[in-house]
């Protein structure tokens, strides 16, 4: 009987071990951890191009938040946000399960001026006249321009707050402009940009894939030709003696283009005495002295300084100024070339730009 027992003694206690397992893999099962999925897309109101929907496309959450990477958050399911300014955004997404795992996602969202904001300028039949218009996909509520009128040397600076002004340019001169607007919404977006009589101006000079010239300052690196054409208005290149041949600095873009003006940066001391008096600017499509077509003569009677001096200007603005000359006969060319053949003794000029 005794050895019936045990047997039989045995097996209960496996049968209270596999119950006692089952209760554990039963309670395991019951708390399995969620993993929420974290995904949304921002969709621009076709309406206004600073206002998003936020389309949730999250699985396995609880609570959900947003922030919109300009300090603003919501708890909402697909909330709708409207920007106030242009920039680059973060926008991030944070779901968390009801077991407190949580997952994020984050977008850019990048709204730069040039891509919300176009600006046309088309001709009213007036002769020098023009209407600037704005076109982006939002209700503007104002406007703010700013002009500034460039002669030569002197500018002049004009505000207007109509959305659609009507500009009369004076020909030859170089204009600059600046426009605010405000959304219904609030939302605000600068834009500026250059013009002359002839439509906008846009400086091409960064784009060339080359340039070439026969008079360099060997002695000051921080001077020499290459400063010509930097892109930084702080620099110069100076030549601190008379030309012992004309200047023939030439520059190369990836193929023809079309300038239609251009901009001479003159020094930043010793007066006049160190301008350009007389120069060419020349077109071709290979760099060949004889296959350059002359697009622009000038003579001065007076340095840059002077004439500034001339004009009313102080010692101050007289330097660091652009002066801008048009080309009355634009045609397309891979090169261009700016020949000066007279100087008053030495040469020094801040920046040279070409201008499509």
């Amino acid at each position: 009987m005794k050895r019936l027992l045990k047997p039989l003694g045995l097996i209960f206690c496996l049968g209270v071990i596999v119950s006692c397992s089952k209760k554990v893999d039963s309670g395991t099962i019951e708390g399995a951890i969620v993993n929420p999925y974290a995904d949304f897309n921002p969709v621009v109101d076709s309406a206004d191009v600073f206002t998003y929907t936020f389309q949730n496309l999250s699985k396995n959450y609880k609570a959900i938040e947003w922030r919109f990477g300009d300090d603003s958050l919501s708890t909402e399911t697909s909330p709708t946000h409207t920007y106030a300014a242009v920039g680059d955004y973060q926008a991030t997404l944070k779901v968390t399960s009801s077991t407190g795992t949580v997952s994020r996602k984050i977008v850019n969202v990048n709204l730069t001026p040039a891509n919300l904001l176009h600006i046309t300028i088309e001709p009213t039949g007036v002769t020098n006249q023009s209407k600037f218009v704005l076109h982006i996909k939002s209700h503007i509520a104002s406007a703010k321009w700013t002009f500034n009128e460039v002669s030569p040397a002197k500018t002049t600076t004009t505000t207007y707050t109509d959305i659609t002004p009507v500009i009369t340019q004076t020909p030859g001169d170089f204009n600059n402009f600046t426009v605010t607007i405000t959304t219904d919404k609030g939302s605000n977006i600068t834009l500026s940009g250059n013009c002359s009589t002839k439509g906008f101006a846009t400086d091409i000079t960064a784009t060339r894939i080359n340039y070439t010239y026969n008079l360099d300052n060997t002695g000051n690196g921080n001077e020499n030709a290459p400063k010509l054409i930097d892109g930084n208005l702080g620099t110069k290149f100076g030549y601190y003696a008379s030309f012992p041949e004309p200047l023939k600095y030439a520059i190369q873009f990836p193929g023809p283009v079309t300038v239609t003006l251009y901009g001479i940066e003159n020094g930043n001391d010793s007066g006049s005495s160190r301008d350009p008096m007389e120069w060419y600017i020349e077109g071709a499509n290979d760099n060949n002295d004889a296959s350059y077509v002359v697009l622009d003569h000038i003579i001065l009677t007076k340095g840059f300084f002077d004439m500034a001096k001339a004009l009313g200007l102080s010692d101050s603005q007289s330097y660091y100024k652009f002066w801008y000359y048009p080309i009355a006969n634009p045609q397309p060319f891979s090169w261009y070339r700016w020949r000066v053949v007279k100087t008053t003794g030495a040469f020094q000029i801040e920046e040279f730009k070409l201008f499509q």
